[in-house]
């Protein structure tokens, strides 16, 4: 019996990533800001904050993701962690526009959360690789816009 209980043909085996995850991870992205949006109205810079650490999170995945020959458990994870890491620096550096901002760093670390957790566990290919870097640019871009619109 393979872990989990399951029996059968196939039973244990991880399933290579679909040519669509990252558009559904961008979907969950684009569905969470749409939350924000209708939460908090005019404070933009919420969702944007939020699009900008999920977008960074597929960015940095999409080069494991190309290049995986196994499941990538905890690799989803470290990568979280280190833009949210990123994410002090840039919030205490280059975006000081007057004071370091808490609010701002918690969501674009839920972002990051979230991007990790939508991908963790997931078996990578050559396409997939490409296809979170097309989204995770495309939420960047929209995100900077977004928050500072």
């Amino acid at each position: 019996m393979a872990p989990g209980g399951e029996t059968g043909r196939g039973a244990g085996r991880v399933k290579p990533a679909g040519k669509r995850e990252g558009g559904r991870a961008a979907a969950i992205a684009a569905a969470v800001t749409l939350g924000y949006a209708l939460l908090f109205g005019r404070r933009t810079d919420y969702a944007g904050h939020y699009m900008a650490g999920f977008g960074a999170t597929l960015v940095l995945l999409a080069v494991p993701f190309a290049f995986a020959k196994k499941p990538l458990g905890w690799t989803a994870v470290a990568a979280a962690i280190a833009l949210i890491a990123f994410g002090i620096y840039t919030e205490a550096t280059w975006f000081q526009l007057a004071i370091f901002d808490p609010v701002d760093f918690c969501n674009q670390s839920l972002g990051a959360c979230m991007a990790g957790l939508c991908l963790a566990g997931g078996m990578g290919s050559e396409e997939l690789g490409i296809e979170l870097g097309f989204w995770g640019l495309l939420l960047i871009t929209g995100g900077f816009a977004y928050a500072y619109s």
